[in-house]
């Protein structure tokens, strides 16, 4: 079934190992997301059981400068090394075997590890060396700094006695690769397993027996001084983490959980712990995003009112030692046997409910890392802004790669685009001609500043200009052979349903200023503008004039999971879906693509007029024909053959391999109604009938068809639609074309 169009009749158409030890990191990098999102995290292993050859040694500390470089420590002189993509094992290692405990760096060249032996190791332009060691295994469990401060190691305590009174060792101080002899004191005799320093550069440790204690300055010798801060505890703590002095958290023992409230790091109470297991370390983005781990498997997550076990949410039972992030939702923990855990949205390869910018649920898969969900399986837009035009145009067109999709008429083009919502701009339009045209290339004549004369305001009769005229199909620089800017998506080779062979038209805003009925079009399969019927089937591409920003978030939109999607109410008042951006920061402008095409057209040619034809050829024909037209003309203006479009019959009358011969006359009803069936003919009309060798659009006549309607045979016109419904029953003979 072919659909007629003017251009036919043209041609004539995208984690501080504790032997009793916590260690606690400072917060690095990003802003805080909201603690509804950290606590639905869920967590991937990927030590023992994905690297080569795989982990079984116990994993101490984690610590990284970004979430590209995450560096991890343990036992045997254990040192590991992410990079943004892989891990990798450090093979030239100073710790000579020793046990390491903790990790941490000023930046992403700065790195130092402390353990056995008092052992301090640094890490510059790719290598480790060891700093400075003692020979008797007082072990260095935490270490903590600020860039421009003396770096802090915590650990055992050493006793030895002076003169008088004890001298304790459990305080190590230094910059970069210079370490001081190690520091004494005489008044904080336990040994220390976690130390943090705030951003006021005050340090605080922890320890056994329920210690939490601030270095206050150095005493007439030199040495640091410790302040025991009173507790209400006398557990073994071992970590700490805070965002000022008046928010610091500690954990330890049995589930020990305390919280500060002065600004001198003071106002110690205990916080309601939901686990009795040893909680090993601390670590947070904000106040109200802090995490805890500890004992077989144990994680717990606070979210400015109270402590949840999300342990269940954990694929290991292994003790935890310790976690870092570089931001809420890109977070380490690391533990025994070989155990490295790392924050996910979403387990690899899940699904769940997904919503579409036109109102329908899809469903949608989480990526296999675990970074967020796959796009859900909608249909999006984007938009290509021409700089020559300021015009910003769809792209791709409209449901450009939906299979089946026959088009809109040009009532609904103009609809759709004044109802569609995407890109955060409400503001788009149907193109005119002349907008439509600044989009062709490869094709001079209609190209803008073209000689093809079709211009908002022109008439039918300019199309019959040759610079309209198509050139070969496919033969444009875009896409798929288009004549359209290559930047342009999409296709200009969507089957057009009503017209077997042919792709749609793209169609404008503009009518004809002679014949309400036609609008002007531009083929971008061979580069043609021309005029199409207002009620014919074709494709849209909508347009707005910039300038155009573009719009990433919604104003006060909150964090949320990469890829995710939910429901919202557009500006044109209907169901869109907004989806979250690629970082979780935010949910994207809120989109609307959802189109309602106007009812059919009421057909109303069984009420018509009919003109019943017996149709004969005068000799035996030598091979089947290809096709047969027989279509209805207005008497004003009649010119034979027509050069354009008809005025009445319907699809039925292009018959494709019709049955007929001199001894087979073949029967058709023409009804008196216009091709698209939505009124009777009322005037005048001559009739045009022609039989075709070939299958061609245009519907060329040449020599060796045949055809009828010459004046010479119709002197007279058939008056239509002038009373009650009549039938006109005509016996005619073709004639060869010649």
């Amino acid at each position: 079934m072919k659909k007629w169009r003017c251009l036919d009749f043209l041609l004539i158409f995208c984690v501080c190992f504790i032997p009793a030890a916590g260690f606690s990191q400072e917060l690095i990098g990003s802003a805080s997301t909201t603690a509804s999102i950290s606590s639905d995290l869920e967590w991937m292993s990927i030590g023992s059981t994905t690297m080569e050859p795989p982990l079984t040694v116990d994993l101490h500390g984690v610590w990284g400068s970004s979430k590209d470089n995450v560096f991890v420590v343990g036992k045997a002189a254990t040192i590991l090394r992410y990079n943004g993509s892989s891990w990798s094992k450090t093979t030239t290692n100073p710790a000579q075997g020793w046990n390491l405990y903790d990790v941490w760096g000023t930046d992403a060249e700065h790195i130092y590890a402390v353990g056995d032996y008092r052992g301090r190791f640094s890490y510059h332009n790719g290598s480790w060396d060891k700093v400075a060691s003692w020979i008797t295994n007082y072990s260095l469990y935490s270490i903590c700094g600020k860039p421009d401060l003396d770096l802090f190691a915590v650990g055992d305590l050493k006793t030895t006695w002076g003169l008088v009174l004890p001298q304790f060792y459990n305080l190590e101080t230094g910059k970069g690769d210079s370490w001081n002899p190690s520091q004494k004191q005489h008044n904080l005799p336990y040994s220390l397993y976690g130390c943090w320093v705030s951003p006021t550069k005050d340090m605080f440790a922890v320890g056994e027996k329920g210690t939490v204690a601030t270095l206050t300055g150095r005493n007439f010798s030199g040495r640091y001084t410790w302040h025991k801060i009173s507790v209400p505890t006398s557990s073994d703590l071992h970590g700490i983490w805070g965002t000022s002095n008046s928010d610091m958290f500690v954990v330890g023992k049995d589930g020990v959980i305390l919280h500060s409230s002065q600004a001198d790091g003071t106002g110690w109470s205990a916080m309601a712990s939901p686990t009795s297991k040893d909680l090993h370390a601390v670590w947070g983005t904000a106040s109200d995003n802090v995490y805890a781990v500890g004992s077989n498997g144990t994680v717990l997550h606070y979210n400015g009112t109270q402590w949840h076990d999300i342990s269940s949410k954990i694929p290991v039972s292994e003790d935890l030692n310790d976690i870092w992030g570089s931001s809420g939702d890109d977070i380490y923990i690391v533990g025994n046997n070989g155990t490295i855990l790392h924050s996910v949205y979403c387990k690899g390869g899940a699904t769940q409910p997904c919503s579409c910018p036109d109102g329908t649920a899809k469903e949608q898969t989480c990526r296999p890392d675990g970074s967020g969900w796959e796009q859900c399986d909608c249909t999006y837009y984007s938009y290509w802004c021409d700089n020559e035009t300021g015009l910003c145009w769809q792209d791709p067109q409209k449901d450009a790669y939906t299979p089946g999709d026959g088009g809109l008429p040009q009532p609904d083009a103009v609809r759709y685009c004044q109802e569609l919502v995407f890109g955060g701009y409400d503001d788009w339009r149907l193109p005119n001609i002349d907008e439509m045209r600044t989009l062709i290339r490869g094709n001079p004549g209609t190209e803008t500043g073209g000689d093809c004369p079709i211009t908002e305001g022109s008439s039918m009769a300019d199309m019959a200009d040759e610079a309209c005229a198509p050139n070969t199909e496919f033969g444009g620089p875009g896409i798929e052979g288009c004549y359209w800017a290559p930047e342009l998506t999409g296709t200009c080779n969507k089957p057009d349903p009503a017209a077997e062979g042919h792709p749609l038209e793209f169609v404008s805003s503009t009518v004809a200023s002679d014949n309400a009925h036609w609008v002007g079009c531009v083929l971008f399969d061979n580069g043609a503008a021309a005029f199409n019927h207002i009620n014919s089937l074709a494709d849209v591409r909508c347009v707005r004039t910039g300038p155009t920003t573009p719009v990433a978030c919604e104003e006060g939109s909150p964090p949320c999971v990469p890829g995710e999607t939910r429901q919202c109410t557009a500006s044109n008042g209907k169901t869109g879906a907004q989806v979250c951006a690629d970082d979780g920061s935010c949910f994207g402008p809120c989109e609307s693509t959802e189109f309602t095409p106007s009812p059919p057209i009421t057909d109303v040619c069984d009420q018509c007029d009919q003109v019943i034809l017996t149709i004969k050829v005068p000799e035996k024909l030598a091979t089947p024909p290809k096709e047969l037209m027989a279509f209805l003309y207005t008497a004003v203006g009649w010119t034979f053959p027509p050069a354009r479009p008809p005025d009445g019959g319907v699809d039925y009358d292009q018959v494709m391999d019709p049955v007929i011969d001199v001894d087979k006359p073949l029967t058709l009803t023409v009804p008196g109604c216009s091709y698209y069936r939505e009124s009777c003919l009322s005037g005048d009309y001559y009739l045009y009938v022609s039989l075709l060798w070939r299958a061609t659009m245009p519907p060329t006549v040449k020599e060796g068809d045949y055809w009828w309607g010459m004046p010479e045979v119709q002197p007279e016109p058939l008056t239509l639609g002038m009373g009650p419904q009549k039938v006109i029953e005509m016996e005619i003979t073709l004639v060869p074309y010649q």
